[in-house]
């Protein structure tokens, strides 16, 4: 789950992850460059909940 929050003029990408599959990172690294195409100059990642999973997932983010 993602989302960019716009204000006063500041915008900050929002990101939710509650695992971490193999194979994660190409998502990770698209939703990345989604924040960055938009001018998110801030980012709250929300770990809550996360109960882990692949290593290497957690290591690309």
């Amino acid at each position: 789950m993602s989302k960019i929050f716009d204000k006063n003029g500041k915008k900050t990408g929002y990101l939710y992850i509650y695992d971490f599959p193999d194979g994660m990172t190409q998502a990770l690294n698209q939703k990345f460059a989604e924040f960055k195409s938009a001018g998110a100059q801030e980012l709250i990642l929300d770990l809550r909940y996360n109960y882990g999973g692949s290593v290497s997932s957690a290591a690309a983010l």
